[in-house]
């Protein structure tokens, strides 16, 4: 009943608890020592990837992922991306497309690393490819937040148009404005005319 998961180091409880299964062998992995463990090397590379407004969350089973902290716009440099999954199929990174809106604590970017590790000369490649080469270059992934706004809504009817149907597309509007850390602060009504 035990789940064993990818990457786990076997010690010797977990070597007794195989034999008391009847657990006769089983296929392992031994690192060289040039390999960086998985969690170890997906951790690092979502440290390097990640800019302002995200967090990389803890590592697990070869998967690093990257929150946003902030609500905003997500920015990719798509061309870093697309350098970093040519480096090695050991290691991939996948984002959110460009600009796509996101709340805080919205998953924006995840590391995978394939393998049970993966060489240190791919690791270092790869947080040299994700670092900004300086101050003013930003990070392969970050999140921009909104800046909060005032926002003025006008709603035009037609005739025989029900008042009801622009009170739904007021409050639609509404929360529209919320997910994007603002607010409407006025609504004016009129006919669909362009003088009014």
């Amino acid at each position: 009943g035990t789940v064993f998961k990818k990457g786990r180091r076997l010690d010797a409880a977990d070597v007794a608890h195989l034999q008391q299964d009847g657990v006769a062998e089983l296929w392992a992995a031994q690192l060289a020592a040039e390999d960086v463990e998985e969690d170890r090397a997906a951790a690092m590379v979502a440290q390097a990837v990640g800019g302002l407004g995200t967090q990389p969350a803890s590592a697990s089973t070869g998967r690093c992922n990257v929150h946003a902290v902030v609500s905003g716009l997500v920015v990719v440099d798509a061309e870093a991306v697309r350098a970093l999954n040519r480096l090695d199929p050991e290691l991939t990174l996948a984002t959110l497309p460009p600009y796509a809106v996101v709340q805080a604590g919205d998953m924006v970017a995840t590391i995978k690393i394939i393998p049970f590790a993966v060489a240190e000369s791919v690791v270092t490649a790869a947080v040299r490819l994700a670092s900004p080469s300086s101050p003013e270059s930003r990070a392969v992934i970050q999140v921009v937040p909104f800046v909060p706004r005032r926002i003025g809504l006008v709603l035009t009817r037609t005739p025989g148009f029900s008042e009801r149907i622009l009170d739904r597309a007021a409050a639609a509007q509404r929360v529209r404005a919320q997910r994007l850390g603002s607010a409407i602060t006025e609504i004016r009504r009129c006919p669909h005319e362009q003088a009014a």
